[in-house]
């Protein structure tokens, strides 16, 4: 309250002054279907939906919030970050924004706006987004919510099926392949013709278990409901062979599992249909005995790393360069799947990385110089075996777990011939882990 005097005049007049703090209020709604977004892929319809053409990349999936301000004050909005819903401390990274930002929004009005996530594969994003604003020290968070439902085929073995001893004639191979539907709708996929097929494989079919008919073409796709599997027997006749001219173990026929709308992403960033390779292999000898030392204990074997699929699709792209040191390729890749810490952060591609990760093993192990290990000695034929046994046992010096699968696997590499292709020594170390 203020008091004016007037001159001149005998008069005295009270000025009021009625003042108001107002916190502004914000609130936020979004449709029922955003909350917890349910995404169905069973068609070829909805991977094209799904796919931008011209960009090559997932289109982005949208979610609109409505952001009301009933107070009497302009309120201020804008996102700061992705955080994991089961733990708000944790902060994620993805390719996610909101439109428009930074915004005020004036009283008594709704604005809405656009949450735009770009997914690079199919997994499940449950999120929330924080936004800072002036209602509030504390950030807003808003659930976001995307789950894709696709059909996912999984197979049994993995990659490489080895049939055993190769004999002359026709040998059938019972229930040796598991299909499985491990996604959440009706899976479609077909088997291919026999791909790379060797010349004293005169046929190789697969054929369902239980109905011992081929499989189904292109055209007349096989069907597995959700959490559901169907069996395959493997059928080949040989003609003769000469063992003194081949390698100990032969890849003698490929199959491929062809998916019908089971999405992912291919190494060179594309939408397709997921595609599974099967590698047959056999035996030109008798298989030797095994026993598993004593001193080594089995351990689970669920925490393996994985080999990063660029890598693999360099190393297979650039064979040529490579296939004069494949069992330094392919004994590194089985000691990485078991952990080692020399390529904990990148395995070696290129020549040079090569030659600097034999030298590390060397200093890592303290090793005398004869038995020091270099890339020169997988080039020479007189010293192949020797850089091999050494190469072992320099892996074997620097594991702490799972020695028992790098015991195992490096066994299976050394039945493979120094001149098989390094695509196929790599295809064990997949089908091992």
């Amino acid at each position: 309250k203020a008091i004016l005097d007037f001159i001149n005049i005998k008069r005295q007049s009270q000025l009021i002054f009625d003042c108001q703090t107002v916190q502004p209020q914000l609130v936020y709604s979004m449709q029922k279907t955003d909350k917890n977004q349910i995404m169905n892929i069973s068609q070829s319809a909805h991977m094209q939906q799904i796919w931008n053409k011209d960009l090559q990349i997932l289109l982005p999936i949208e979610h609109e919030i409505i952001f009301t301000n009933d107070s009497k004050a302009a309120a201020t909005l804008n996102y700061k970050r992705l955080v994991s819903s089961q733990d708000v401390q944790t902060s994620l990274i993805a390719n996610f924004r909101m439109e428009p930002d930074n915004l005020i929004i004036p009283p008594k009005s709704k604005v809405p706006v656009r949450f735009l996530y770009y997914p690079v594969d199919f997994k499940k994003f449950d999120v929330q987004a924080e936004l800072l604003t002036n209602t509030s020290m504390d950030p807003m968070r808003i659930p976001y919510y995307v789950e894709f439902h696709t059909p996912i085929l999984q197979t049994t073995q993995r990659s490489l099926i080895d049939i055993g001893l190769i004999q002359p004639g026709k040998f059938l191979k019972k229930s040796i392949l598991i299909v499985k539907n491990i996604g959440k709708l009706e899976l479609r996929f077909a088997i291919s013709d026999p791909l790379r097929k060797k010349s004293f494989v005169k046929v190789a079919t697969l054929q369902e278990s239980s109905l011992n008919v081929r499989p189904s073409s292109i055209n007349q796709p096989l069907k597995i409901e959700p959490k559901k599997q169907r069996s395959f027997d493997i059928v080949i006749d040989c003609d003769t062979i000469e063992n003194s001219s081949m390698p100990e173990i032969i890849g003698l026929v490929e199959f491929e599992l062809i998916s019908l709308c089971d999405p992912v992403i291919d190494i060179d960033g594309k939408l397709v249909n997921r595609t599974v390779t099967i590698v047959i292999v056999g035996h030109t000898l008798p298989l030797p005995d095994f026993a598993l030392p004593q001193d080594l204990k089995p351990s689970i074997w669920s925490d393996l790393e994985l080999l990063s699929s660029s890598w693999l699709y360099q190393i297979c792209q650039e064979h040529s360069l490579h296939n004069s040191c494949i069992p330094l390729v392919a004994l590194t890749a089985i000691a990485h799947v078991c952990g080692i810490q020399q390529t904990k952060t990148k395995l070696p591609l290129t020549a040079s990385e090569w030659a600097m990760f034999c030298m590390n093993l060397n200093s890592d192990n303290q090793r005398k110089n004869k038995d020091s290990l270099t890339l020169d000695m997988f080039m020479n034929a007189t010293t192949t075996n020797m850089a091999i046994d050494i190469l072992i046992k320099l892996l074997r010096s620097t594991l702490t777990n799972y020695r028992s699968f790098f015991h195992q696997s490096s066994l299976f590499h050394h039945s493979f011939s120094n001149k098989e292709s390094i695509r196929l020594q790599l295809f064990s170390v997949i089908n091992a882990a």
